[in-house]
């Protein structure tokens, strides 16, 4: 169960994510050159933003930096993601449905 919630958080924030980068205008390959991380690879970026893998959190500093996302807006994405994930782990209903 926690890995399923896992896996779930990952492709969550693996699809804000990738909204993000095409929202600045960055392709996989240009994005992954201003990353400049040596484990960044074409499908390595690919897998984080499938959510096949978790974005390792000094990506991540880079990623929020490279496609100038808000902060605050970052952390209300991130607490949302989490309470979903708890929610479905807990299989209770959000008062919001």
């Amino acid at each position: 169960m926690v890995q399923k919630a896992k896996q779930k958080k990952w492709k969550t924030l693996g699809n804000y994510i990738r909204k993000k980068r095409i929202e600045s205008g960055y392709s996989q390959g240009s994005a992954m050159r201003l990353i400049n991380s040596r484990a960044t690879t074409p499908q390595y970026l690919s897998n984080m933003e499938r959510g096949i893998c978790a974005i390792p959190d000094d990506i991540l500093r880079k990623m929020i930096s490279l496609y100038k996302i808000d902060t605050d807006e970052f952390i209300e994405e991130l607490l949302s993601i989490e309470k979903s994930c708890l929610y479905d782990t807990f299989k209770i209903k959000s008062r919001a449905q």
